[in-house]
């Protein structure tokens, strides 16, 4: 039997990204670009992502090199 996928919202999203989930709602409207493709079924306006679009949208990125260097704003 198929299982259904999990539908998840701005409060599954905000501990992944580190943001508020009022930030997560902001960026939903003036930077989606910075957020998981959204899952919008028709007529409902509500901000939702399906699971694993957010897990594979993670997964993309791989792991972050660590930067080197001083801190920005750092002074001797």
């Amino acid at each position: 039997m198929n299982e259904l996928p999990r539908i998840v919202g701005p409060e599954y999203l905000a501990p992944i990204l580190h943001k508020e989930i009022a930030t997560i709602k902001l960026d939903a409207s003036r930077k989606p670009h910075t957020l998981p493709p959204r899952w919008k079924p028709p007529g409902c306006s509500k901000l939702l992502w399906l699971e694993q679009d957010v897990i594979d949208w993670v997964k993309s990125f791989g792991a972050q090199p660590k930067k080197r260097g001083w801190a920005s704003g750092a002074t001797l």
